[in-house]
Parts: structure tokens; sequence; C-alpha cells
């Protein structure tokens, strides 16, 4: 993905550097992201669990639930 940035901007320069056109979204999305990691990590005992949950909140598959996350 690099080489076809570097491809269509060869010499970036200030205020034309990819990573700077999405500045603001960029850093709102990447704050979002991270509270909801950190949620994740917080509801979690395990490593097991986490990444069980982890692939709940940001995997677009269908979800396939545990006999755990039946309640009675």
């Amino acid at each position: 993905m690099g080489r076809a940035l570097r491809e269509k901007n060869p010499d970036p320069h200030y205020l034309q550097n990819h990573h700077q056109w999405l500045k603001k979204f960029g850093r709102d999305r990447v704050q979002d992201q991270i509270v909801q990691v950190v949620t994740i990590m917080k509801l979690c005992s395990t490593m097991a669990e986490f990444r069980h949950k982890f692939a709940r909140v940001f995997d677009q598959g269908p979800v396939q639930l545990d006999f755990d996350d039946i309640s009675a």
C-alpha cells in the first residue's frame, strides 16, 4: 500500500501528506477505537475472553455465541 501511495504522490509536502488529509477524522476514529478496546479489556479476566469479546465487537461477520453467552 505504501508503494501505491508513493506512486500517486512521490514527493509529499506539508498539508499534502496522506495522513494529514484525514487528521481530525483519523484522530477521532483512533480515540474511539482505543476507548472501545480498553472497555472490552476491563470486562475480561483472561486473554481468551478478551479475544472472544473483541471478535464479537469488531468482527463484521456473523456472531458465533457460546453456551456461556446464553442467560438462563
